[in-house]
């Protein structure tokens, strides 16, 4: 079994198109305070060392301003999905994360204890997924860096989905229900794709009544 004393490292996806949305996901309000990449950034930095958060954005996508340590990369490709996301980010990590905490822009009701149950899943796997019985959710997942040859290989293929990548690794599919010890309603797999998703979430936070 590898050393149980990874180096945690995560890899926030902004760059999608917010075609269901209609408008720019980072940005959307989560109280007086933050929108909803400053939110996830904040949550995610309680499990990962902030020097160790990578946030992968649109060749020109405006941002909220964010730590100072937290590394913002730019797509190559405009849209080139979420594989090609996570491969940008991995690489940025470099020798400085083990393994990556991988969720999108758009999931403001993380649970930090979730995030951290997933890195001391992974033992000698390279990928550990949520599976709710019907799929898996590739962008609430740890990935260990050595899966970037293999999705790289993909992405050269044509291939754009992470499904594939876990399909092509040796990946821990997480049963969802043991995962509610740390996250009763499973919040950290929701994401925020439309006005109603946004809404449910600011009434469940308390922002709107």
């Amino acid at each position: 079994m590898r050393s149980v004393s990874l180096s945690r490292g995560a890899v926030i996806l902004c760059g999608g198109a917010s075609t269901r949305m209609g408008r720019d996901k980072a940005w959307l309000p989560f109280g007086p305070e933050e929108v909803s990449l400053q939110r996830v950034v904040r949550l995610v930095g309680e499990v990962v060392p902030p020097e160790r958060i990578v946030c992968v954005a649109a060749a020109e996508q405006s941002l909220p301003p964010l730590p100072a340590d937290v590394q913002v990369i730019r797509d190559v490709e405009k849209y080139g999905g979420p594989l090609a996301g996570l491969a940008l980010g991995i690489a940025a990590l470099g020798s400085r994360a083990d393994a990556a905490f991988v969720c999108g822009c758009d999931a403001p009701l993380l649970v930090p204890a979730f995030i951290a149950r997933l890195f001391d899943l992974l033992a000698d796997h390279q990928i550990v997924a949520p599976h709710d019985g019907s799929r898996l959710h590739p962008l609430a997942a740890v990935y260990r860096s050595d899966v970037l040859p293999i999705a790289e290989s993909l992405l050269a293929a044509g291939e754009r989905s992470l499904q594939a990548l876990l399909e092509r690794c040796d990946t821990l599919r997480m049963p969802t229900d043991e995962l509610r010890s740390v996250d009763p309603s499973l919040a950290s797999l929701e994401n925020c794709n439309s006005l109603d998703d946004y809404q449910r979430m600011l009434r469940t936070l308390g922002f709107l009544a």
